[in-house]
């Protein structure tokens, strides 16, 4: 048999650190694009040697990617591959093993050389598929492990994990920033940072451990900036209602538009038990002059099959014809935005635009100054604290202003 040629990154300076001073259990922790993908290759190519390696990513979805550039890096030296199994097996005899975190007993009873875990903050099941798994896979050769991640804020095991590393002999742990990767045009990271909120900077590039979970939602609203007594709506102008769709209890928000770059809420509606004509109606009854006026938003999975009400017909269908409104006049997304997106516009709008809620509203008020989020950046829904009126609001300053972020000259 010939030579068998295998091409890996040549590590860069600040990679070979880690490789030099490495111990059995490593932290590193990272910013955006500072190699930690060709770090994984390299740790994997420990399979070239005959060994048995064993890889984790949070989803499915996330070892796709990388699954496709190993099988790519180590073609000439692979004897078969199995795509349904992920699982590379090599000529010497050497396996690499990629597994999901989604369920965290994947990879029991197996047994590695070495087990390696990508984006590790962002398993939502870390603590289970480590603890419970993947520590007991290295017990019989004694294998090593590397736990690779952006951190996740303090809520996180990730960052429980480093606290008690930082204390054992047996653990290493690194933290690099993106600016430490020599190959990465330093001049484009300072563009995102001119164009990211600080904190998000901060956890995404600088690799710090930002709190980002455990401030509000909308962790920029003030009561003093953006509380106001009263609005006595436009008359010439529309008034945008948001809808979010629940039984008990049904919501919406009632806002206008001012000009591109103000909006104020002047008036929430929640009716326990209740129905979409139901709300239509109490909206009617407040609001006769605005019939064939209104604009309408809301939760966007109010427009889906699964959404049917009694009459086969779905939410927004009995809304346009209670409200009297046009196609045209539904401002929707096909989809929600997600809770992380719709957090960095909302905030960026509170700081950069100019946003008010009348001090009658005390619903999405308390919603606004209160409502948290979890780990993963998803706003924490309780049944005595709904956070309804959140969902309201997010999705009034996604429709009053969708482009915000993208072409925020567009609002000046």
């Amino acid at each position: 048999m010939g030579v068998l040629t295998i091409s890996l990154c040549r590590p860069h300076k600040n990679q070979l650190k880690i490789l030099e001073i490495k111990r059995r259990f490593n932290i590193v922790k990272s910013g955006r694009r500072f190699g930690k993908t060709e770090l994984v290759k390299l740790l994997a190519s420990y399979a070239l040697q005959g060994k048995l390696i064993g890889i984790w990513f949070p989803t499915y979805k996330d070892l796709s990617e990388i699954w496709r550039e190993m099988v790519i890096t180590f073609y000439p030296a692979i004897l078969k591959k199995d795509e349904q199994l992920k699982q590379i097996l090599f000529v010497n005899g050497g396996i690499i093993d990629f597994w999901s975190m989604d369920d965290p007993d994947s990879g029991r009873g197996r047994k590695y050389h070495r087990a390696i875990m990508d984006e590790f903050a962002k398993a939502k099941k870390n603590k289970e598929a480590w603890q419970g798994t993947i520590r007991p896979t290295l017990t019989d050769y004694k294998g090593d492990a590397w736990f690779f991640s952006t951190p996740k804020g303090k809520g996180n095991y990730f960052y429980e994990l480093e606290q008690i590393a930082k204390n054992d002999p047996k653990w290493g742990v690194f933290k690099f920033t993106s600016y430490d990767n020599p190959y990465l045009d330093h001049k484009e990271i300072d563009g995102a940072k001119l164009e990211l909120e600080q904190i998000y900077f901060d956890q995404e590039y600088l690799a710090e451990d930002i709190d980002i979970n455990d401030k509000p939602f909308m962790y920029a609203f003030s009561h003093t900036k953006h509380v106001i007594k009263s609005y006595t709506p436009n008359p010439h102008l529309p008034l945008l209602v948001s809808f979010d769709f629940n039984v008990d209890p049904m919501t919406c928000t009632l806002s206008q538009q001012v000009n591109v770059k103000k909006l104020i809420i002047f008036d929430e509606i929640v009716i326990p038990n209740s129905s979409t004509p139901e709300l239509c109606d109490a909206i009617v009854s407040r609001y006769p002059g605005w019939v064939s006026k209104f604009e309408v938003t809301g939760d966007a999975t109010g427009s889906n099959r699964s959404s049917f009400e009694r009459g086969g017909m779905t939410h927004y269908i009995k809304i346009k014809n209670v409200l009297n409104v046009k196609d045209y006049q539904f401002k929707l997304r096909k989809h929600n935005p997600s809770h992380l997106n719709s957090r960095i516009l909302c905030n960026s709008v509170l700081q950069n635009a100019e946003f008010s809620i009348t001090e009658n509203c005390k619903t999405c008020i308390s919603d606004a100054s209160q409502s948290g989020v979890d780990s993963f950046g998803q706003i924490i829904k309780t049944k005595d604290k709904g956070r309804h009126c959140l969902d309201n609001i997010r999705y009034s300053i996604d429709a009053a202003f969708p482009d915000f972020i993208k072409d925020y000259h567009l609002y000046s």
